[in-house]
C-alpha cells in the first residue's frame, strides 16, 4: 500500500518480497514528481543496523543511460544479487547497507533533452522533494556516489545542492561529500591517470610511461581537441547524434580516427 506522505512524494514500504528473501532491513519506494510531466522512481534500502543514526547514500550509475536500479543495486552494491538460474535474489554479503542507507532511483529514457546540466538540476529537484517528503531522511547525513559518466554531473550536483544550502537557514540536505569511481573527467587526465597506474604496477616501461603521458597528451590536445570541439558542442545539443557514433582505430601514436558518417561530420581528424 502506498501512503502519501505529501503530494509530490507516494512511499510505500516493502514488507515482503514474493518466492525471496526475507527482509531484514527496511525498503521504500514509490515516485517523487519532479514536474508535471515526469516523476522519478525510487528504493530506499535503510542501513542493516541502527539505521537513524547512519548515514544516507544516494547512487548513480554511468553509461548514459545505464539504470541506476537495475545495475548498481543487482550487480554492484545493493542488498541483492540474482541467482545463476535468474529465478530468485539471494543476499549479498558485502551490500552498501551494512554501512549505511543506500537511496537509488531511475527515470525511463523518453525525455526530449538531456545532458549534464539537466540531470543535475533534475536530480537536485528530485532529491530535495524526496527528502524533504520522506520522515526521518531530512537532515541526515548525506552523499553521493556514481561511477563512469556521474564524473560529470555529480560534481555539479554537489555544487548545486551548496550553492543553494548556502541561501538557506535550514537546508533540507545535509551534503557531507561526494564518492566517484572510475569517473569521467576528461580524456586528458584520464590518460595521464591511466599511463601512471600501469606504469606504477610494471605493466607498462619507462619509455612508453613517459611518451604517453607526455607526448600524446600533447598531441591529442594539438590535434584532436581542437578539431573535434565544434562537433563536441553539437553532440552535447544533440545527444541521440552519439548513438550514430563509431570507432574506427587509431595509429600507434599520432591521432585517433572516427566516423562520423551518419551525422555528416568529418570521417577522419
Amino acid at each position: 500500500m502506498a501512503i502519501a506522505v505529501d503530494e509530490e512524494v507516494s512511499n510505500a514500504r516493502i514488507t515482503k518480497l514474493l518466492g525471496q528473501p526475507e527482509l531484514h532491513e527496511a525498503h521504500f519506494s514509490g515516485y517523487v514528481s519532479i514536474n508535471r510531466e515526469a516523476s522519478l522512481f525510487y528504493w530506499i534500502v535503510e542501513a542493516a543496523s541502527d539505521h537513524k543514526k547512519k548515514p544516507l547514500v544516494a547512487w548513480l550509475n554511468g553509461g548514459p543511460g545505464c539504470s541506476s536500479v537495475g545495475y548498481g543495486p543487482m550487480q554492484e552494491l545493493g542488498p541483492f544479487r540474482v541467482s545463476p538460474n535468474c529465478a530468485t535474489l539471494v543476499t549479498k554479503r558485502y551490500s552498501w547497507n551494512r554501512a549505511a542507507g543506500v537511496f537509488f532511483f531511475f527515470s525511463t529514457d523518453n525525455f526530449t533533452q538531456y545532458g549534464d546540466n539537466s540531470t543535475a538540476h533534475e536530480s537536485h529537484t528530485f532529491l530535495k522533494k524526496g527528502l524533504k517528503g520522506l520522515p526521518g531522511y531530512k537532515d541526515r547525513a548525506f552523499y553521493i556516489a556514481g561511477e563512469s559518466c556521474p564524473g560529470h554531473y555529480i560534481p555539479s550536483l554537489a555544487e548545486i545542492i551548496l550553492k543553494k544550502n548556502s541561501r538557506k537557514t535550514n537546508p533540507v540536505m545535509n551534503l557531507q561529500g561526494i564518492l566517484m569511481g572510475n569517473p569521467i573527467l576528461g580524456l586528458e587526465i584520464e590518460l595521464k591517470g591511466g599511463a601512471l597506474y600501469y606504469w606504477s604496477h610494471g605493466l607498462i616501461s619507462d619509455d612508453t610511461y613517459q611518451w604517453q603521458s607526455s607526448t600524446l597528451c600533447s598531441s591529442l590536445k594539438t590535434y584532436r581537441m581542437k578539431a573535434c570541439k565544434p562537433h563536441f558542442i553539437t553532440c552535447s545539443r544533440k545527444p541521440e547524434m552519439l548513438m550514430h557514433l563509431t570507432y574506427s582505430g587509431h595509429t600507434a601514436r599520432k591521432r585517433r580516427y572516427l566516423s562520423f558518417v551518419s551525422i555528416g561530420l568529418p570521417t577522419s581528424i
